[in-house]
């Protein structure tokens, strides 16, 4: 069974009863150390390296066809130093256009 720990300060986000696993917070903090991607680099440049690393990254079809999907609503600009790319759509909107249900989202 996979450990769990309790909220600390710097995970203050889940102070809503949420135990996160130490899975969890190790990808946190991979997400907080981000600093933009290097200057000459695309950024579909990295979605074809996921989905060449596939499976035998972690990558299933269904992850990667997530990522191309809100990659889509990314400019270069959420991609420097400073910015992050976030997407603000709707898990039902995400569903509808996908031609899932929310609960594959």
């Amino acid at each position: 069974m996979e450990e769990h720990y309790s909220t600390t300060t710097e995970y203050s986000h889940c102070r809503a009863g949420r135990i996160a696993s130490y899975r969890h917070r190790d990808r946190y903090e991979l997400f907080c150390e981000f600093v933009g991607i290097e200057q000459g680099v695309n950024r579909y440049e990295l979605l074809l390296l996921v989905k060449k690393l596939g499976k035998g990254g972690g990558f299933t079809p269904r992850m990667i066809q997530l990522l191309d999907h809100y990659m889509a609503f990314t400019q270069a600009q959420d991609w420097q130093e400073g910015s992050r790319p976030i997407v603000y759509q709707s898990l039902s909107r995400t569903a509808l256009e996908l031609g899932v249900s929310e609960r594959q989202i």
